[in-house]
């Protein structure tokens, strides 16, 4: 994916091009190779997924191997709830994507609507490219920091991408390595299904932020005369509830569970940390791969907060008393639509900002102290 974002790749282009390799979407040409590779995607995915329930089914031989297991499970729930979730859902994505495209025509006509929009499309490429690099490279990442942690320990505690089943024998080096090679290759159905949601969330996010920032200009250069203004920020607030329903439901079951999700892996670093004085550095890398989607989704939703307040700011401090009856009742009435909550959020119940990313890390935080101390105390 990371070959095919050039210059000029838009956004929602990269944005089909990572639904397609995730097998959500099919791929383009061949219907037989298409049939092929996304059965391969969801043959990895479900794979992977009852190769951890087999394990957990098996028993822990202690209670911090058991913590992992349920972390890397409610890790992968999630992931297979976004994925079965945008795959049912096929036709209200192209719907959001053929609304943001028909906004961005009827928005991006002059020169100066063009700058804001080819600006997102610069940053937001060089964000996606940036993490996507990052994630799927994760189980090379994985694979290399695992092996350099078995050396150091001279292969007496030997650990794959997951705690999974294995049905062969793992007691010779060799055999050993393989399979670890072989739980990264499965886990590719994960990683591209994880990877497509948060791009999915950029180009939202990046093409939102554009289209706000033309009608705060708009505001600042041409008021609110232009009868457009009010059109296209209507279509605006409609999208972005279009978004909130399809995406908002499993976002908020991320967002209850993620403080939870990297309990097992801090507690593998501190335990290993303790007993062999060496780091375990992929399961550092598994904490920041859970904690990224809610990070994202909470970062994602505060950028379009601010935009929305710059645009009531813009509105407000345009020159309205200088103009009659009729100018200033559409004005307020734009600015009355600014001031309802126009974001990401579940049910007006939860609002994806910044204050919610503080209080998931504070969870978090609050979660692994309590299951550290029950731990440290039953070894004691």
């Amino acid at each position: 994916m990371v070959n095919s974002i050039s210059e000029d790749t838009s956004l929602y282009s990269i944005a089909h091009i990572s639904l397609r390799l995730s097998g959500l979407i099919r791929m383009e040409g061949n219907e037989t190779l298409s049939f092929l590779y996304m059965a391969s995607i969801h043959l990895k995915l479900f794979t992977f997924g009852i190769s951890l329930l087999l394990e957990i089914c098996k028993g822990a031989k202690d209670f911090e191997i058991l913590i992992e297991q349920w972390s890397v499970f409610a890790t992968y729930l999630t992931i297979l709830s976004r994925f079965i979730h945008f795959f049912s859902k096929q036709q209200q994505i192209l719907h959001i994507f053929n609304t943001l495209e028909a906004i961005d025509e009827e928005m991006s006509k002059d020169e100066e609507s063009r700058y804001f929009t080819k600006v997102a499309e610069n940053f937001g490429r060089k964000i996606i490219k940036i993490t996507t690099i990052f994630i799927s490279s994760s189980p090379i990442l994985w694979f290399i920091l695992s092996t350099i942690y078995d050396i150091q320990t001279n292969f007496k505690n030997k650990r794959l991408i997951a705690q999974m089943w294995i049905p062969w024998s793992m007691e010779q080096t060799w055999a050993y390595m393989l399979t670890k090679i072989f739980s990264s290759f499965i886990s590719l159905g994960v990683i591209v299904a994880y990877r497509a949601v948060f791009v999915f969330d950029f180009v939202f996010t990046f093409q939102m932020s554009a289209y706000l920032k033309i009608l705060q200009n708009y505001l600042e250069t041409k008021g609110v005369k232009d009868v457009k203004i009010f059109q296209q920020h209507k279509l605006l607030i409609e999208l972005i509830n279009d978004y909130n329903k399809f995406i908002s439901g499993f976002k908020f079951f991320d967002v209850a569970l993620v403080p939870l999700m990297p309990c097992g892996f801090g507690l593998t670093i501190l335990k290993t940390l303790k007993r062999s004085g060496t780091i375990s550095f992929d399961s550092f890398q598994r904490i920041i791969i859970v904690i990224i989607p809610t990070v994202i989704t909470c970062l994602c939703g505060q950028e379009l907060i601010i935009q929305v307040e710059r645009l009531h700011e813009a509105s407000y401090m345009s020159n309205w008393y200088g103009h009659d009856q009729s100018y200033r009742r559409n004005l307020l009435t734009l600015m009355i639509r600014t001031t309802k909550v126009t974001t990401v959020n579940y049910r007006l119940f939860v609002t994806f900002d910044r204050d919610l990313l503080s209080q998931v890390l504070q969870r978090m935080y609050s979660y692994f102290m309590v299951i550290y101390g029950f731990v440290d105390t039953t070894d004691d």
